[in-house]
């Protein structure tokens, strides 16, 4: 069998597989209710932003800000190898039907790769050419330096070792896309992503014989295997996510000292789970994500939604942590050190205070600020 039909065989197989786990989640209900009547509306949504589109849009944001949005959507993908575990004891010596499966799968990340940056771009066009006024030529240019720095990120994951080297790498190459889109030199961008672009597929047609990053390329395809399952698992609340503790914190309570002055049956509880949050990961980051968007949203939103999220913002955080605070308690830890439950309301009350007044003061510093600079 030569390489191609072996590309073609997993492709098939991998597709085969994604598409059992979308409709696992995508049951007839929500595909009726849901995603049918969006595909429907979409159209008519995406016509009345072109004809309303400082509706939509603050004309007094700045086009870097937009630029170095798009190279943040930009940032995601990997190079795909189409490799299995067991090709480490037959194929690896087949360097033909290598080069060719990995061939292959490049035009496939390729081809991914432009369908996801047209979908970016189809939905700034609007803002790109109604608010500041680009050309046809100037998009394009724009798209091919997104393109080249998207195939720059994806070879950067595929070809250097170390999670921190990585990370450094790609923080450089968003540092240089987003200098390049802030010069606002069409031709600089256009000279730029084609060069970037023309590089990095000769590197990796170049590296497609080599053997030296096998089990890299194996761990991508592994986490590409898994990416449609890791959001399912990350939010189905039914299923606890298990988070490492260590036993001395990096940077908070690395003495786990008494966070209040006076001791006390409700000040001990409180102490307990403000730590026990900010010491796990997925509250913490949740948390962060939450307040993040909604900074960018009343930023990014005409004047009469800013105060409609801001208010929102505050609703859904009251509602959030008051569900957090439940299942915090309901710990097994509690059943072998149980508390009072008369003071379950009066902390409950002070925990919400604790962790919603700062984000609430931040988010409405926010959209005061955004809401003054119109």
């Amino acid at each position: 069998m030569s390489g191609t039909k072996l590309f073609c065989q997993r492709f098939r197989r991998e597709c085969r597989y994604q598409w059992g786990i979308i409709r696992s989640v995508v049951g007839w209900t929500i595909m009726l209710y849901i995603i049918i009547p969006a595909a429907a509306i979409a159209p008519f949504l995406y016509a009345d932003v072109w004809k309303n589109i400082h509706f939509y849009w603050d004309d007094g944001i700045p086009i870097i800000f937009l630029i170095a949005l798009i190279l943040l959507f930009s940032g995601h993908g990997n190079v795909r190898t189409c490799l299995l575990d067991a090709d480490l004891l037959f194929l690896i010596q087949e360097k033909r039907r290598l080069i060719q499966l990995k061939h292959c799968a490049l035009l496939v990340s390729l081809f991914v790769l432009i369908v996801i940056e047209a979908i970016v771009f189809l939905l700034a066009w609007p803002v790109l050419t109604e608010i500041y006024h680009f050309s046809q030529i100037e998009i394009l240019s724009l798209f091919l330096l997104a393109a080249g720095y998207k195939l720059s990120v994806m070879s950067i994951r595929k070809f250097t070792e170390g999670t921190i080297v990585r990370r450094l790498c790609i923080l450089l190459a968003y540092g240089a896309a987003s200098t390049l889109g802030f010069t606002l030199n069409s031709r600089l961008w256009l000279i730029s992503g084609v060069t970037c672009t023309a590089l990095m597929l000769l590197l990796n047609l170049i590296q497609a014989g080599k053997t030296n990053r096998w089990f890299r390329e194996l761990e991508i395809e592994h986490q590409e295997h898994v990416k449609f399952i890791r959001p399912i698992l990350h939010f189905t609340s039914g299923i606890e996510k298990p988070v490492s503790v260590k036993r001395r914190p990096l940077i908070l309570f690395r003495r786990s000292g008494s966070l209040f002055n006076k001791p006390g049956r409700e000040n001990g509880l409180l102490e307990l789970l403000l730590k026990t949050f900010l010491r796990h990961k997925s509250y913490l980051a949740a948390y962060v994500q939450l307040t993040g968007l909604t900074c960018f949203a009343v930023i990014v939103l005409p004047l009469w939604l800013k105060w409609v999220v801001y208010v929102l913002f505050i609703l859904f955080m009251k509602l959030w942590l008051s569900i957090l605070f439940r299942k915090m308690t309901a710990s097994p830890f509690f059943r072998v050190v149980p508390f009072d439950s008369e003071i379950r309301v009066p902390v409950q009350s002070r925990f919400q205070k604790w962790l919603g007044f700062p984000v609430i003061m931040l988010t409405g510093g926010v959209t005061l600020m955004a809401t003054l600079v119109l």
